[in-house]
């Protein structure tokens, strides 16, 4: 039960180690304004994820039990049992995409930089949300260790992209970074699904 319970709460330190290191190799490699267009980016995708989120613990019960009565997980059977995140994910990042896109076009605009860096960004809640998913799946198979071990694994390959890309790709080495993390952590949980 302790095991557990620390692995349970060993799953929300990664992702807050991930922002803490790019704000570090931000500080390090970008300028001030770059610096500072990061943590409007992250902050849009993260409100919208906590939204997501939201709506993630609200459909736990139902995938638990979906889980519970059935002998052979799947995929498509854990991600069925969460639409309603899935859609919120789909029409959030395109709306977030859509309008950044368009305000990024437009030079005149006094945010249009903001605008781009929003509009880089927000595939990731799509990404994460997808990963985030596929991790609630393994919680409700009470896979506590296996979710910690995989945003371990992630975090690490994450950091990586993001540490080895900055100075080539500035702020954008961050969304490979982001999109790097979700999509390790989505495949070792496909593994453990299986």
């Amino acid at each position: 039960s302790l095991k557990n319970g620390s692995a349970l709460l060993f799953q929300f330190v990664p992702g807050q180690i991930n922002m803490r290191v790019q704000l570090v190799l931000s500080s390090l490699y970008l300028d001030a304004e770059m610096t500072a267009l990061f943590i409007y980016a992250k902050q849009i995708v993260t409100a919208t994820t906590q939204i997501i989120g939201f709506t993630l613990r609200v459909e736990f019960p139902g995938l638990v039990e979906k889980l519970a009565s059935s002998a052979k997980h799947s995929l498509a059977g854990i991600l069925g049992a969460q639409k309603m995140s899935f859609y919120c994910a789909v029409v959030f990042t395109a709306v977030i995409t859509g309008t950044a896109g368009v305000a990024a076009a437009m030079a005149e605009f006094s945010l249009h930089r903001a605008a781009a860096v929003i509009a880089a960004f927000a595939p990731t809640i799509l990404s994460l949300s997808l990963a985030l998913m596929m991790i609630q799946g393994l919680a409700a198979m009470g896979a506590y260790a296996v979710i910690a071990r995989t945003f371990t694994a992630s975090l690490v390959v994450a950091i990586g992209v993001s540490w080895l890309l900055v100075t080539s790709l500035n702020v954008y080495a961050f969304v490979l970074g982001e999109m790097t993390f979700h999509l390790v952590a989505a495949c070792l949980v496909y593994r453990n699904i299986r």
